[in-house]
């Protein structure tokens, strides 16, 4: 809970006039005002793609430290990171990690266009689902702040085309672009409404 007796961490670390600022200035840079935008941020204390959301939690916050004191329009964000598979998981494929320890990969929840049509995604607030624990590791990380300035970003979001091929295989998605166009459009169409779910669900 953020308590009004408490200091704003944010505000402290990045001063409150420099957050108001650089956000004017970035939306100054998205109406075309502005030529151009330089950010620098720190990778010493790297919280994304772990497995554990308090450890993430407090990693970030000392992440945000960082970036506070770098030069560049600095926004406090958070990036909900849990790895290129985010949105292939909603279809049932199993995350794991490789040989090293480090790389994210998913099995295939199917092989074909017409099991992957047969699939029902899980839904995009499902509390054990990606844009559900970037919620709640947002909340988290505010918390830890006491503040009500940080901004959420996506993680390592994939588009239409990628997350089709981490549901189906590689091999068969692409033969199937080829020898049934119809059913990989289809397919196509519910990945993009689930990608504009998530992204929705998470701007809330």
């Amino acid at each position: 809970m953020i308590t009004a007796n408490e200091t704003d961490r944010l505000k402290e670390w990045f001063g409150a006039e420099n957050i108001r600022r650089h956000q004017q200035h970035v939306a100054d840079f998205w109406n075309g005002k502005g030529r151009c935008l330089a950010s620098i941020t720190s990778m010493e204390n790297m919280y994304r793609q772990l497995d554990d959301l308090d450890k993430m939690a407090a990693l970030a916050v000392e992440n945000l430290k960082d970036q506070a004191r770098l030069p560049g329009i600095n926004i406090p964000t958070l990036i909900a990171d849990f790895g290129t598979v985010t949105t292939a998981k909603y279809w049932g494929g199993r995350a794991y990690r490789d040989s090293t320890g480090e790389n994210i990969s998913i099995e295939r929840a199917a092989k074909t266009v017409d099991e992957a049509l047969a699939i029902k995604p899980k839904r995009v607030d499902d509390p054990e689902m990606d844009a559900a624990l970037s919620i709640e590791l947002y909340r988290r990380v505010c918390r830890r702040l006491n503040t009500s300035h940080l901004w959420l970003r996506a993680g390592d979001l994939q588009g239409p085309l990628n997350t089709a091929s981490l549901v189906m295989s590689d091999e068969e998605f692409l033969i199937e672009l080829y020898t049934d166009p119809d059913k990989i459009h289809q397919f196509l169409d519910r990945v993009t409404t689930l990608l504009i779910e998530y992204v929705q669900y998470t701007q809330k």
